[in-house]
């Protein structure tokens, strides 16, 4: 997100992690406000997946023949102009977001089923 890092409050003392230190080097379990934040990150990324992939694209997209390699290289530009209006963090869900849509439509394109471009 647009901030990588949460704040961490122990017993001992406060200090703030990124979310790739505690994936690389955490010991697998998240505290109550980790767990939290990371809920509330998918969240986001889930939300702006569903506003951006739901609305009609103002890309032009033809209406004969759908090509998925075609729409897997505008949907970075279809999430950010989505969000261009709005802050960092919501670019940076965006930006997410369109990585994670770009992954998975990438696989589908690696197994392309019969028939699709």
């Amino acid at each position: 997100m647009a901030h990588d890092s949460f704040t961490h409050t122990s017993s001992l003392e406060t200090h703030s992690e990124s979310w790739s230190m505690l994936t690389r080097h955490g010991d697998g379990y998240l505290t109550p406000y980790q767990r939290e934040a990371f809920e509330h990150a998918i969240t986001l990324v889930k939300n702006r997946l569903d506003k951006t992939l739901n609305k009609k694209s103002a890309f032009d997209e033809p209406e004969a023949e759908f090509n998925l390699a075609d729409y897997i290289d505008k949907l970075e530009d279809r999430f950010l102009d989505e969000t261009s209006h709005l802050g960092d963090m919501e670019q940076e869900v965006a930006l997410t977001a369109a990585r994670f849509a770009e992954t998975v439509a990438q696989i589908i394109l690696k197994y392309q089923p019969a028939g699709l471009k």
